[in-house]
C-alpha cells in the first residue's frame, strides 16, 4: 500500500508524461488530466486537489 506522498508523486508524474507527449498543449493537458483524475478517484479517496493545482500554475 503506497502512502499519500507517494500516490501525489506517482500521480504527478503520470500527469507530466502524458502531457509531454501531447506537445503539452493546454486542451490535452487538461483533457488528460479529467481521465487521470477519474481513474485516481476511482481507486483512492482524496486525491491530488492540491497537486493539480500546482500543475496548473506550473504550466
Amino acid at each position: 500500500m503506497m502512502d499519500n506522498i507517494s500516490k501525489k508523486i506517482l500521480t504527478y508524474k503520470s500527469i507530466v508524461f502524458i502531457c509531454n507527449n501531447h506537445n503539452n498543449t493546454k486542451k490535452m493537458f487538461i483533457h488528460h488530466t479529467v481521465h487521470i483524475n477519474n481513474i485516481y478517484n476511482h481507486y483512492y479517496e482524496n486525491i491530488t486537489s492540491q497537486i493539480l493545482i500546482n500543475i496548473y500554475t506550473f504550466f
